[in-house]
């Protein structure tokens, strides 16, 4: 049965907010009549011709300026506010996705027309969109308390985040769920294991909370042990001038590839190719880039954050960095490649995700969660 009327709620989007976007609004599509959007930057071009959603744009420009960041975080939350109040009672339920749980003005706003709202967790305040950096962490995480008070459902991507995020306080509240779901036709495994040559991978953005240049000051170690391993560093960010000038300065050009964001699409091509993604981030959720190798038949060495976790099981569907130092980083690398069983433990991970990442089964956790917030309503 669907819901008459469901908004989404996130801070303005880059472009690597618009994947785990696009998978809630089918998620939500499927729950609902109509159904609402208020985004910003690229969130709003991914949607803003989507026949599903009524869409609200909120733009918003980054900046260095403390004073000027504050300012325009306040604005941005007034304009997306003012949405909330236009659409007034034909949003039952908000969810406050990427970026949202900071959002207390449009959460109050949701209020005031008598709105369920739902917090879904999707990162770490002191490093979403909204700060920029770390200058203003202390302030979101003021925001998010309030609005985890305020909110009638916190969902989680899984009970060890509870724990991680102390949120025991809310736990009557909380329910697990999550937006993720994989086209299993285009993430297969269709390039054999043993006919991939010996490439090491990285996938995301290019920022210090992923760990990217603890894994780029990794690289010369592997080299230095092997001399058959070549590496492709995909995607864009702050980091990435840096990173190019790290690579120079060890001469790395012929043995790291940097070819930019590659769309979506072509993401199975890229995790396809390689013997070993590595996902080296301080701070994550559920990544959607771990699943995705792991349907492709790529093994994943990541740290254990988030619910990465209750997904790989070191040794058997994946591997789990002890930390994300440069050193560790590059004995694990090696540690990796040199097992024999390394395509098994592609194989498993392969038809774990299967298994458990369906568009059903995230409908159904969904579905579920909304019917926590309206019950605690």
């Amino acid at each position: 049965m669907k819901r008459s009327g469901i908004g989404i709620i996130t801070f303005p989007l880059s472009t690597s907010g618009t994947t785990p976007l696009s998978h809630l609004v089918a998620v939500m599509d499927a729950l609902s009549d109509d159904l609402y959007l208020i985004t910003g930057n690229e969130g709003y071009k991914a949607f803003r011709d989507d026949s599903r959603v009524t869409v609200f744009g909120v733009s918003h420009e980054y900046t260095e300026s403390v004073l000027q960041k504050i300012a325009r975080y306040v604005h941005a939350q007034v304009m997306m506010s003012r949405a909330v109040l236009k659409v007034g009672r034909d949003a039952g339920t908000w969810v406050f996705f990427i970026g949202g749980e900071g959002l207390v003005l449009p959460m109050l706003a949701a209020k005031v027309v008598g709105a369920r709202t739902a917090i879904g967790l999707a990162g770490v305040p002191s490093r979403d969109p909204a700060a920029g950096d770390e200058n203003l962490a202390g302030s979101l995480t003021l925001l998010s308390s309030i609005n985890f008070r305020l909110a009638d459902a916190i969902i989680v991507y899984s009970e060890r985040i509870i724990a991680d995020r102390g949120l025991e306080e809310y736990a009557p509240k909380i329910a697990v769920a999550h937006e993720h779901y994989l086209d299993f036709d285009l993430f297969c495994d269709a390039k054999p294991f043993e006919e991939r040559q010996t490439l090491v991978g990285y996938v995301g953005r290019l920022s210090e909370v992923k760990g990217i240049f603890n894994l780029i000051e990794a690289i010369p170690g592997v080299l230095k042990e092997r001399d058959d391993v070549t590496f492709v560093i995909v995607g864009e960010g702050p980091q990435r001038g840096r990173v190019e000038e790290y690579l120079a300065g060890y001469d790395l050009a012929g043995r790291v590839r940097l070819p930019g964001w590659v769309p979506h699409a072509d993401l199975p091509g890229v995790l396809g190719d390689l013997k070993l993604l590595v996902v080296p981030s301080y701070s994550e959720g559920l990544p959607n880039v771990v699943l995705e190798a792991m349907a492709c038949g790529t093994p994943v060495l990541a740290t254990p954050v988030g619910s990465v976790p209750d997904i790989i099981r070191d040794g058997e569907t994946g591997f789990l960095l002890q930390d994300n130092t440069p050193g560790r980083i590059a004995d694990a690398i090696l540690a990796c490649l040199a097992r024999p069983d390394l395509a098994e433990v592609a194989a498993r991970g392969r038809d774990a995700v299967r298994g458990a990442f369906t568009f059903a089964e995230a409908v159904r956790k969904y579905r579920a969660a909304l019917a926590a917030a309206e019950g605690k309503h």
